[in-house]
């Protein structure tokens, strides 16, 4: 993904977690990297993926779903630099009560099988 330019190399200098040596109880030294300053320097996400248990309950309570597989689409929206902030939004304003987006999996459910046809 990196060679056909999907993703890039980000560098922020400010946002190193720091690595802290913590002694076990067998007295070797155990590495862990220390997240705080990271997570509090990130963005947080308006739209996390959801909980797959809560969207199992929720299709369960529906006549009709489908699921639509974007991998294609996904990968092959490009862009302007500038513009790249704002992709979120765009999909987290058209989102539904009846619609889950999973990355690049979108699943349409309705309550009532006469209403699917114009979910999709």
């Amino acid at each position: 993904m990196l060679n056909a330019n999907v993703i890039g190399e980000v560098k922020y200098s400010e946002w190193l977690a720091n690595v802290v040596l913590v002694p076990k109880k067998n007295g070797k030294m155990r590495m862990c990297i220390d997240f705080i300053d990271l997570n509090k320097a990130c963005k947080k996400d308006p739209f996390p993926l959801p909980r797959i248990d809560a969207s199992v309950d929720k299709a369960t309570r529906c006549q009709r779903f489908s699921l639509l597989d974007c991998f294609s689409g996904y990968h092959q929206i490009w862009m302007k630099k500038k513009d790249e902030d704002k992709t979120k939004d765009v999909l987290g304003s058209q989102l539904d009560r009846n619609i889950i987006a999973y990355i690049d999996d979108i699943v349409v459910m309705s309550k009532n099988k006469d209403d699917h046809v114009s979910d999709l």
